[in-house]
């Protein structure tokens, strides 16, 4: 009778570990943000909003967003050729660097917050290694 027990303890507690590893790995993977591509027609400090040409289709003519951004916004432009992409901060606007990467006509790829207002990433210029043949 203890053996019986003991045996239904140990099956019901792997059990409900393997639940929850699921659960888990479920919320892991829940998307998080809204992902936006477009060109970027203007980046102002100032009133902390950046300006994308957003478009729907090849055919659409686009349409003109503005997105907040913050002092957490983050702002990473590749270098090309494997080296380490460049990071920038709202702090970084002035510098030449910056406007060398974030000009206006550039494509740029926006992660919004849950909310699609605020932009938590703009990144332009990565590019994907290769593929060897």
């Amino acid at each position: 009778m203890l053996r019986k027990f003991v045996c239904a303890a140990v099956g019901l507690v792997l059990v409900g570990g393997v639940a929850l590893a699921a659960e888990e790995k479920a919320e892991a993977k829940k998307p998080r943000g809204k992902l936006v591509f477009g060109k970027l027609l203007k980046c102002d400090a100032d009133k902390g909003i950046i300006c994308v040409m957003v478009k729907k289709s090849k055919d659409d003519e686009g349409t003109k967003m503005e997105y907040k951004i913050n002092e957490d916004t983050k702002f990473v432009a590749g270098s090309g050729g494997g080296e380490k992409p460049l990071t920038f901060t709202k702090g970084d606007f002035g510098k030449d660097e910056f406007k060398a990467k974030f000009k206006e006509g550039v494509i740029v790829v926006v992660i919004l917050d849950d909310e699609g207002k605020i932009a938590r990433r703009v990144t332009t210029g990565l590019r994907r290694k290769p593929k060897e043949q």
